[in-house]
């Protein structure tokens, strides 16, 4: 039988865990912890989700793990402007608006008046100039419209959900093994081989790592480390959060969630973001924002092409090593967009 190898216990690893536990394979997750834990500085990615993240939705419902619907205020005036450019926006190739920064659409759209209000209010630190429209679509229609409810998940029932998940694969016969810290990892006749046991060898590597203890492997060559540590980053994570803040606010009830601080602040904390544009015809063009990966990557042809960038992180070895991380995900300022790439990730066949 074959077997793959799941390095982290976090939500992405058990996620994968629950995708692949069917498909007639040996699976073992490996974690240097001593328990599935909630990373505290992580809260935000699971605390907050809306009716668009059907991903995350689908799993809390499969365990019976429900949040609190929230109170959210917008600043209508923003809105109504921004309204203006979406409808704009819609009407143009993707490879128009995603070659101009938010700012000149703002520019090229609005009358001075509005213009001056969104510089005033939106732009600290010039952020408007770093956020192409093509970014700003997919986030102001995902994540920031007054179409959607949002809801907040306690960390107890965040807890209640990793315990039930846990308890569901050992109950299919995944293995953990904790206490155990993977960083060695040798590729050889088409198996991956940890920490130099040859008893641990496996067909697939799944790996849920953050970007920084990914690199830490030693399993990568010179042009492994470029694609995946090359950065491009222009704005900084808490310029974007000070953007939203001034765009959005979510009143709780603070007798029902355990943080005192307005949900706001965890919308946009430790942002790395890539919103890609799958479009059905040759050019497959994809539009990066904020990756810490560098998008100056080109094809055989010496084309620009970030479909291939994305391509060549998501799979190496001979498409048996799957970067599951948030870190390379579209948007890790939520849970569901990284369990929206494992679902739509199928580099495991299933048997027949």
């Amino acid at each position: 039988m074959k077997k793959i190898c799941i390095i982290g216990s976090n939500i992405s690893g058990l996620y994968n865990a629950l995708k692949y536990i069917d498909y007639d394979y040996k699976i073992y997750i490996y974690d240097k912890k001593s328990e599935i834990i909630l990373e505290t500085i992580d809260n935000y990615k699971y605390n907050l989700y809306n009716d668009n993240h059907k991903n995350y939705i689908n799993l809390l419902n499969k365990f019976n793990i429900e949040g609190y619907k929230l109170d959210i205020k917008f600043n209508d005036r923003l809105y109504n402007i921004m309204n203006v450019i979406i409808d704009k926006l819609k009407l143009l190739p993707v490879n128009i608006s995603s070659s101009c920064n938010f700012l000149n659409l703002c520019t090229k759209f609005l009358n001075n008046y509005d213009l001056e209000y969104v510089q005033t209010e939106l732009n600290n630190n010039n952020i408007l100039n770093y956020i192409n429209g093509t970014d700003f679509l997919n986030i102001y229609n995902n994540d920031l419209n007054k179409t959607v409810n949002y809801y907040y998940l306690t960390n107890e029932n965040i807890n209640l959900l990793i315990n039930r998940i846990q308890k569901y694969l050992i109950d299919k016969k995944v293995i953990f093994n904790f206490n155990y810290n993977v960083i060695n990892i040798e590729y050889e006749n088409n198996k991956f081989i940890i920490n130099n046991e040859n008893d641990n060898n496996f067909d697939y590597i799944i790996c849920t790592l953050s970007k920084k203890n990914l690199i830490n492997l030693n399993i990568w060559n010179n042009k492994n480390i470029n694609i995946l540590s090359n950065s491009i980053t222009n704005v900084n994570m808490y310029y974007i959060k000070e953007l939203i803040d001034n765009f959005i606010n979510i009143n709780l009830n603070i007798n029902n969630i355990e943080k005192k601080n307005y949900v706001k602040n965890l919308l946009l904390n430790k942002l790395h973001i890539i919103y890609p544009q799958n479009i059905n015809n040759n050019n497959n063009f994809i539009s990066l924002w904020n990756t810490n990966i560098d998008t100056k990557i080109h094809d055989k042809n010496n084309k620009f092409n970030n479909y291939v960038l994305k391509n060549k992180i998501k799979f190496l070895f001979n498409n048996k090593f799957f970067i599951s991380s948030s870190s390379y995900c579209k948007n890790n300022i939520f849970i569901n967009y990284l369990l929206e790439l494992i679902d739509n990730t199928n580099f495991i066949k299933k048997k027949n």
